[in-house]
């Protein structure tokens, strides 16, 4: 009996850890999504953006992303700032494309995001709310 006990304590562990996990690398990943934004968005005010460098560095953390939606197909962020900060990012780089990208930019971008995005917008656990912008 004291075994069969210890087992559920310790699978009942392994769930919690494992959920805790997911959790925070959504936070993780989406935190690298804001610094990739952020410096790519810089990049094509400057005039100096490169498609396949942002690409490059863009799929990992896309995929990364993708690992973390939710039943609904949507990002699940653990923190309200870092989906506030996420959409912030995503909605400056959009504009700034939609401003200075050409149309083959736009489409790599569109591509690259809906590797997690499935054209649904990014979510906390509390709720979710509508994307502000679209880069087409």
């Amino acid at each position: 009996m004291k075994k069969l006990a210890g087992l559920a304590v310790l699978v009942a562990i392994l769930f919690s850890v494992t959920a805790c996990n997911v959790t925070i690398g959504a936070d993780e990943d989406g935190k690298k999504w804001i610094a990739l934004m952020d410096k790519h968005k810089k990049l094509l005010e400057e005039g100096k953006f490169d498609a396949k460098a942002f690409e490059a560095e863009a799929k990992p953390i896309a995929e990364a992303l993708k690992k973390h939606r939710g039943s609904s197909d949507q990002v699940s962020f653990r923190s309200e700032d870092v989906l506030k900060d996420f959409k912030r990012a995503t909605n400056e780089f959009e504009n700034v494309l939609k401003e200075k990208g050409s149309e083959e930019q736009k489409k790599m971008y569109i591509d690259i995001r809906d590797l997690w995005n499935f054209k649904q917008p990014a979510g906390n656990s509390a709720g979710n709310a509508p994307p502000d912008n679209e880069a087409s």
